[in-house]
């Protein structure tokens, strides 16, 4: 079963949260990145989904310290700059998705597709 971490802040996931678990996709939601550096202590997660701000660092900032740990983790981050700055400000990170601020459910699904393709090619 594919495990899904999500950093939350002030986006609202919840069509992604229906989306992961119409996908059986079992989900667990944190609002720090403190938080989420915990619970990668203590469990394996496939993807991890963080939001633009949260209360204590930024989503780019939190992959950053994800991917210190774990270079493998599938990560996420919901921003709005400019895909090109978007980019810039990630490059290296291996970030495979930028997902927007307002997340719909068609954005959702493409997401899911996306994941996917990528979880077939690493397993």
């Amino acid at each position: 079963m594919i495990q899904a971490l999500i950093a939350e802040g002030k986006s609202d996931f919840t069509i992604l949260k229906n989306i992961l678990d119409e996908n059986d996709i079992k989900t667990q939601t944190v609002g720090s990145g403190r938080e989420a550096l915990a619970r990668l202590e203590d469990d394996v997660f496939n993807l991890i989904v963080c939001d633009e701000k949260l209360s204590d660092m930024t989503g780019i900032e939190l992959a950053k310290k994800v991917i210190a740990k774990n270079p493998m983790i599938n990560i996420a981050i919901v921003s709005s700059l400019p895909p090109g700055e978007f980019h810039e400000a990630s490059e290296g990170m291996g970030i495979f998705k930028q997902l927007p601020p307002s997340l719909g459910r068609p954005e959702a699904e493409q997401f899911i597709d996306d994941l996917n393709k990528i979880l077939q090619i690493t397993r």
